[in-house]
């Protein structure tokens, strides 16, 4: 595996969405993890030498609209049947990218309060 040399905390996540690479535009693409300068994306049935700038159309639990965000590809491998992407995200989208770091962080804070506590179960009054 490769070097960690982040300065932000990348959360795990799951968003589902669109990509748009240079000469084509993929379906099913999935954002594993986020951060605030990057994301693991996900891209299937990909040949792992993509290259250049990709857009994607990201789709948040309870939000109408999707969020569009960019970056520069920095690394990309192959994996089974699908493409792991390194995305540098770009600085104009400061504001796109607080959307998905609102969604993605109260996500994980769940996630740990469900280790620490266990899940929240809701009673009925009889």
């Amino acid at each position: 595996m490769m070097d960690e040399h982040r300065k932000f905390i990348r959360f795990n996540c799951l968003l589902l969405g669109k990509a748009r690479l240079q000469n084509r535009s993929i379906e099913n693409a999935e954002v594993k993890n986020f951060s605030r300068k990057g994301m693991l994306l996900t891209l299937p049935d990909s040949n792992g030498n993509i290259r250049g700038g990709v857009e994607v159309r990201l789709y948040i639990p309870g939000k109408i609209l999707p969020v569009y965000i960019s970056g520069k590809i920095i690394w990309n491998q192959s994996v089974n049947n699908h493409s792991e992407i390194g995305v540098e995200l770009g600085q104009a989208d400061r504001n796109r990218k607080s959307e998905i770091m609102d969604h993605v962080y109260s996500v994980w804070k769940r996630r740990k309060q469900n280790e620490k506590y266990g899940p929240i179960r809701l009673q009925r009054d009889h």
